[in-house]
């Protein structure tokens, strides 16, 4: 229907690379625009306008961080909530939360207040079979979707004090906004699903750590693995497994942690550190502990540390431990410096369970 220009389009901050090469806010459904929409896209705007409920509309390349969504948020006057699936160990229990972007997600804070155990999040393949999407498009609107009522909506309640909600219309090539009671009294009614409110702690994302370079440490993300893989490649003597160091094997790590591990960048994008952090319940680990060479000694690597531990201590961990070889002189210095103790009074033992997974060391 009509168009109108964002009045603070203008101001916006410039970024590297943005995703929004079209600042304009349309109202209601796509009429005749090009690219060609997807029918999952298109079935969203139908199920919504045979609601009634009205709604404005912001088109965009596909977005994939916190950092997109928040350009996309500011240029429809709302901040776009995290949506996270998760499931428990078992897969047969699945969640989609909803929380304030700013807001930190602390697993055992959550599966205290909904009873569950530990979970982690889902495998794509559940996305797409109850939800009917995809990575990167986790939307409230995929409930339309969900007729056997497989997926269970949590909220928190910071989320249901705003008076819009935003959300991708079952793409993450566009975003949309409707007031949240539309969104409780028409479309959850529709869709046939019910929600449970949680409060999730205040633990806002803290302000990156910045430090000479200058460099910011933030939490790890998937698209994260090919700036961190030249990383690893450039350090002598480090070892890279080929399945657990591949892509699909730190996406694995990092939805069963989710939070924890961390990277350092630099204003132009470059990682120059990271850390592997998880844990099982019980105890911490840290795993690929790295500085590139010629940003040491500027307090990365203890910033990256501490972003761990803190992490940890968030989800109830007690104690962490890593693993250094005895000829890794720099980083045995390293958590000596830091306070870290060496263990004199045990033996590590390890067994090999997939004879693929082959290590191999820089030279």
């Amino acid at each position: 229907m009509g168009d109108k220009k964002n009045p603070g389009a203008d101001n916006r901050k410039e970024m590297g690379h943005s995703p929004i090469k079209d600042t304009r806010v349309c109202i209601g459904r796509p009429r005749g625009e090009s690219p060609k929409r997807s029918p999952g896209e298109m079935a969203v705007y139908d199920f919504l306008d045979g609601l009634g409920i009205p709604y404005t509309r912001l088109d965009h390349e596909a977005i994939f961080t916190m950092e997109g969504c928040r350009e996309a948020g500011e240029l429809l006057g709302i901040s776009l909530c995290k949506n996270l699936f998760l499931c428990n160990a078992q897969r047969t229990r699945f969640y989609l939360l909803l929380m304030p972007g700013e807001k930190r997600f602390v697993t055992r804070d959550f599966c205290r207040q909904i009873e569950s155990p530990r979970l982690s999040f889902a495998p794509g393949e559940y996305m797409e079979k109850f939800l009917g999407l995809t990575p990167g498009s986790v939307s409230v609107m995929g409930l339309m979707n969900d007729r056997e009522n497989h997926v269970e909506l949590v909220i928190d309640e910071d989320v249901l004090r705003e008076e819009y909600l935003g959300c991708h219309p079952c793409v993450n090539t566009s975003s949309i906004r409707l007031s949240m009671r539309d969104m409780l009294e028409k479309f959850l009614p529709a869709a046939g699903h019910d929600f449970r409110v949680v409060r999730l702690k205040g633990t806002s994302q803290e302000a990156p750590e910045k430090k000479s370079g200058p460099f910011t440490v933030r939490e790890m993300r998937l698209e994260d693995y090919e700036g961190l893989r030249a990383l690893w490649m450039t350090i002598k003597g480090f070892g890279i497994r080929s399945i657990d160091d591949s892509r699909q094997g730190v996406e694995r790590f990092l939805n069963r942690n989710p939070g924890a591990s961390v990277v350092a960048v630099r204003e132009d994008g470059t990682v120059v550190g990271g850390i592997l952090c998880g844990h099982d319940g019980r105890r911490g680990c840290l795993y690929h502990v790295c500085v590139r060479e010629d940003c040491r000694r500027h307090g990365i690597g203890k910033a990256m540390v501490v972003y761990c531990m803190n992490a940890l201590k968030a989800e109830g961990i007690n104690k962490v431990s890593l693993i250094a070889f005895t000829q890794n002189d720099v980083g045995n210095a390293f958590w000596r410096r830091i306070g870290w103790t060496r263990r004199e009074d045990l033996n590590y033992y390890d067994f090999t369970l997939n004879e693929a997974n082959i290590t191999a060391f820089n030279q």
